[in-house]
């Protein structure tokens, strides 16, 4: 790899690699006192693990090769026609996962354990939780069924009384289990995307499953297990994911956030630095996707992102993006073998009506739209079926009909 180094250096080796180390720090320290007083530094997730993201973020992006911003200490020289170029390119060509993203992984149990077979189940759900105890025991009831386990992470800053409940629901179903680290969650950030991958991680050293979805306390299924499992078979190894190829993508990746603390409210503000260009990581993804954090994911999608480099590397990219878990999943399986084996559909209906960050919330009162779409969908979110007790009814009707349509629509991205 040809260095360029303020020492003078032009080659990585043992002996200089303690200089790129340096130049990447002090390029690092650099950036972080023009940042000034008042950015958030570090996130606290779960009881034993602290990241200062900033630190990291940085550090990371220098060693990938930006050096447009930060001062060349990566390059190569391309005489074609006399003239001289500067070649920027990846300095570290991948990550060793055990050490910079231990914390995705499932710690399985003692050597006499793993000789017993692991359950198996035809569907796998993770629930990402943090409130609405009713909400979520109506949800588990529903999809109860002896094909089914149901993971669920605890989000670290739920009250106690909260997670005694979820635990004392666990206790009682042999296919419900809790995720043994909680991630701090806050929306739009990089724990989203960790709370999620490291759930599918855990599920592969958990039990056997063909199909994992990944749910909230106010989603709510509108078909029975055997249905479900039966349409996504239809299309046997097959991901259902809502993705587009997207330019705000392509803003939201190349650049750096990090969250500074808003006064007016108390909650954290996200400002942005343009500080990266894709061209790092371009050879790896060609393109840049947007897709919807809902999605169903066959085993051997899970499988090979656990395994592949590149994805290290993105996981680790998108780690001081905003909205990560919009942008990983959609460009990561873009440049994989599994493209032309993804279904442009989640499966769920959900309605973004424009005039909100959220999406809506349906009630009984909103019968008409949901009769006419719930043969289309598996799923529907968000439905509070606690309070609104006219829409659970409803929904557990549509759902012992079991009535699936083959066709697909995109209630989300059309109007009504």
């Amino acid at each position: 790899m040809p260095l360029q180094l303020p020492s003078g250096a032009t080659q990585l080796n043992a002996s200089t690699a303690l200089l790129v180390v340096d130049n990447i720090d002090a390029q690092a320290d650099h950036f972080i006192r023009e940042l000034g007083k008042g950015v958030l530094r570090s996130y606290q997730y779960g009881d034993g693990l602290k990241l200062d993201h900033v630190q990291r973020g940085i550090c990371f992006t220098v060693a990938l090769g930006n050096v447009d911003n930060w001062g060349a200490f990566v390059g190569g020289q391309d005489n074609t026609d006399n003239t001289t170029q500067i070649i920027r390119e990846r300095f570290l060509r991948t990550v060793n996962a055990d050490v910079a993203l231990d914390f995705l992984q499932y710690t399985p149990p003692e050597s006499s354990q793993l000789a017993v077979p692991k359950p198996q189940y035809k569907l796998a759900y993770l629930l990402l939780v943090h409130r609405g105890f009713e909400n979520i025991l109506a949800l588990i009831n529903a999809l109860d069924d002896p094909s089914v386990f149901i993971y669920i992470h605890i989000d670290h800053l739920a009250p106690a009384s909260f997670r005694t409940e979820i635990e004392w629901l666990a206790n009682k179903r042999p296919n419900v289990a809790i995720m043994d680290f909680s991630f701090t969650i806050s929306w739009g950030h990089i724990s989203i995307l960790w709370a999620q991958i490291r759930g599918y991680f855990s599920l592969l050293d958990l039990i056997d499953f063909e199909y994992v979805i990944n749910l909230s306390a106010f989603d709510y299924p509108l078909k029975s297990a055997n249905t479900i499992f039966n349409h996504l078979e239809r299309k046997p190894g097959s991901s259902w994911i809502d993705w587009v190829e997207s330019l705000e993508s392509n803003k939201r990746m190349e650049t750096i956030h990090f969250g500074l603390p808003d006064s007016r409210n108390g909650r954290t503000r996200i400002r942005g630095f343009n500080q990266r260009g894709w061209s790092a990581m371009q050879d790896l993804f060609p393109a840049l996707y947007k897709a919807s954090q809902w999605m169903i994911l066959h085993r051997s999608a899970v499988q090979y992102l656990r395994t592949s480099e590149a994805g290290k590397l993105l996981v680790m990219w998108a780690e001081n993006t905003w909205v990560p878990d919009e942008e990983v999943f959609g460009t990561f399986f873009s440049s994989t073998p599994f493209v032309d084996n993804i279904v442009q559909d989640n499966k769920r209906i959900i309605w973004w009506d424009g005039r909100s960050d959220h999406p809506h919330v349906f009630i009984h009162k909103d019968a008409e739209v949901i009769r006419r779409l719930e043969g289309h969908f598996l799923w529907i979110r968000k439905a509070d079926v606690v309070r609104d007790r006219d829409l659970k009814d409803m929904l557990d009707n549509i759902r012992e009909v079991d009535e699936m349509s083959d066709r697909i629509v995109a209630p989300n991205r059309h109007p009504w």
